[in-house]
């Protein structure tokens, strides 16, 4: 979208017109009813167009309009909603009345899949010319988004903070990743939540509960934590150590395993033994 293929059609169209040629042009029903039937471009250029359904018969149109008058080109915007049976009736123009067939039209869908016309296309077209434009990040689009009929975006509803969208997201996804399961991060969270605890000790009950807001540690104190996630972690994990260590065994690669204590841990020990104002 947005990336000046209808402005390159009629470029294109011109030029064949400028030199007295005859040209065709077609635009499927489905984008026609909302245009007037006519190629419209953002920069204001405009041409009328032939409308066509999917039951229209590219190669029967032209047979006939060839025979009153030459057709030097044809040229066809939003290609992607043809059927396959029309894509392969272009190609029959192209090769059989020797006719060039220029087709404009985006790849895939808001969820990256081809469209029937796109998918055909790709396969059978002698030349493929990407038209680039730009998303919200500066870089090359690689997606089209879904609209409402109000002109907003179609969001979904999906369990995850990181959202979906341009080529951006896999590297955001990994920063969050980094940045909730860093050792670094987490030792930088906790620590702060140990500069708070120790300013406010008059008002804390429970070390462990006030010394972090990243509770991946708690199993290993609370008794009742450690039974509902401890027992199975444990397990699970005892499981796919074993798996590894016969895997590297297998291949005479050595295995090192360092334990080390979460900051978590670090942290409430600290406040255990740490002087307090009461004291």
């Amino acid at each position: 979208m947005n990336a000046g293929k209808s402005t390159a059609l009629l470029q294109s169209n011109y030029n064949y017109q400028e030199k007295g040629m005859n040209t065709l042009l077609f635009l499927p029903k489905i984008d026609a009813d909302s245009s007037d039937g006519k190629i419209h471009s953002r920069i204001g250029l405009v041409a009328e167009a032939e409308s066509v359904d999917r039951d229209f018969n590219f190669f029967d149109f032209v047979s006939n309009e060839k025979i009153d008058r030459a057709i030097h080109c044809i040229l066809i915007d939003e290609v992607q909603f043809l059927t396959r049976d029309q894509i392969r009736q272009v190609c029959k123009i192209s090769d059989e009345l020797n006719i060039p067939a220029m087709c404009y039209g985006i790849r895939t869908d808001f969820q990256g899949k081809l469209f029937e016309g796109s998918s055909e296309l790709l396969a059978l077209a002698d030349n493929l010319i990407e038209l680039k434009t730009v998303c919200d990040c500066g870089r090359k689009a690689i997606m089209v988004v879904r609209l409402d009929e109000n002109g907003n975006i179609v969001r979904h509803k999906i369990n995850c903070r990181y959202g979906i969208g341009c080529r951006m997201r896999p590297m955001k996804r990994f920063k969050f990743w980094l940045k909730d399961n860093s050792i670094l991060y987490r030792s930088y969270k906790v620590l702060k939540a140990y500069k708070r605890e120790i300013k406010s000790r008059d008002t804390v009950t429970s070390p462990i509960e006030s010394a972090t807001n990243v509770p991946g540690a708690l199993w290993t104190f609370d008794e009742t934590e450690f039974k509902e996630y401890g027992v199975k972690g444990l397990k699970v994990a005892g499981n796919a150590l074993s798996k590894l260590s016969v895997f590297l065994k297998k291949r005479n690669i050595s295995l090192t395993i360092i334990v080390y204590p979460w900051p978590d841990q670090i942290v409430s020990c600290l406040l255990y033994t740490s002087p307090s104002p009461r004291d």
